[in-house]
């Protein structure tokens, strides 16, 4: 099983690595990649940063993510309800369109400032979350606990408070009056 420790990979050495099934990052830096697309099953990365890069696609059948930063970064289509370990998980600026964290505990995740359009968080736990200055269109949150979250200028969202956990959560005017669109109220 490779293993890769304080190692920086960009386009120039990103083939240096010949599997990432079942490898293990520490202290990693990617930069620049593009691992579109490929298999990561089982692989753990811990304490990793990912920076403009383009995982999307990405296998994640029993992988483990703890501490990982994604700054600038394409996510697209990445099924994190596959992965074994989600821990510390940090977004920034960057793009999770149909991604699924469907039945995922999380606590305090943060995607601030990025878009998460069709993204699935149904039946999962993430209290403390922080989703502030995120494009939320179609996303969809039912029966999910999102305990003390932050959504500060998130837009696009629509959250069933019905069926889902909403206790402390922080909102900005005017977009919190999304919360009313379940009960087809019209605000002039």
């Amino acid at each position: 099983m490779p293993y890769f420790e304080d190692e920086v990979f960009d386009t120039e050495n990103i083939n240096e690595v010949s599997e990432f099934r079942g490898s293990e990052f520490i202290c990693c830096e990617f930069s620049g990649v593009d691992i579109s697309e490929l298999d990561a099953s089982s692989a753990k990365f811990i304490e990793c940063t990912f920076k403009n890069s383009n995982l999307s696609n990405l296998k994640l059948l029993g992988t483990s993510f703890r501490d990982v930063t994604f700054v600038d970064s394409k996510c697209i289509g990445l099924n994190f309800s596959d992965c074994n370990t989600l821990f510390e998980l940090k977004f920034n600026r960057s793009i999770l369109n149909y991604a699924s964290f469907q039945d995922c505990t999380i606590y305090g995740a943060q995607f601030i400032s990025s878009t998460l359009r069709e993204t699935d968080f149904t039946q999962g736990t993430f209290e403390n979350g922080d989703f502030s200055d995120s494009d939320l269109q179609g996303t969809n949150f039912t029966r999910a606990n999102l305990k003390g979250s932050k959504f500060l200028n998130a837009r696009n969202f629509y959250i069933d408070i019905a069926n889902t956990n909403l206790k402390n959560c922080k909102f900005s005017m005017p977009e919190v009056l999304n919360l009313l669109s379940p009960f087809g109220i019209e605000i002039e």
